[in-house]
């Protein structure tokens, strides 16, 4: 049981945190009352240093919001009730209606209000595209810094 609020709690954190960012992806709005299903091979709970692992091809999907990663890991707070880092490695991606978000490797940092992409970052929105070695995003005042080969595609609106 205790899992399964994990897993629901995770999602939440995961999708209530693009939705705060200036790079949120606008595609289709989240709408909190749908369900989450999360799909994996595997999930551990880690009690001791709360930690819940979602491996092996781990999807979440909130209605048309779907979150996938080789590896999803959820960092809590049990006596707080609240999620503090989600994390995603191998093949992360994130997809929300027509818009994605995709890197090797994501950390959202709750607490520091930090969002990090790592290695082989592509943003896309409609026609525009942002492609980086690494994305660094204040989810409090939607500043991003992105380095390493960067590069962009922006198509004007007619």
């Amino acid at each position: 049981m205790r899992a399964l609020v994990v897993s629901g709690l995770f999602v939440w954190a995961a999708m209530a945190a693009s939705a705060q960012t200036g790079l949120t992806l606008q595609g289709a709005e989240r709408d909190e009352t749908l369900p989450v299903e999360v799909t994996a091979d595997s999930l551990t709970v880690d009690q001791e240093t709360q930690i819940a692992v979602f491996a092996g091809s781990a999807r979440a999907v909130q209605g048309d919001i779907t979150l996938e990663a080789d590896v999803l890991r959820v960092t809590f707070d049990e006596t707080a009730g609240d999620i503090t880092q989600v994390a995603g490695d191998g093949a992360v991606r994130f997809e929300n209606g027509s818009e994605i978000a995709e890197a090797d490797a994501a950390s959202y940092d709750i607490l520091g209000e930090r969002l990090v992409l790592e290695g082989n970052v592509t943003l896309i929105q409609s026609q525009t595209v942002i492609t980086a070695n690494r994305m660094v995003l204040n989810t409090e005042t939607n500043d991003a810094e992105l380095t390493g080969n960067v590069r962009t595609r922006f198509v004007p609106r007619n």
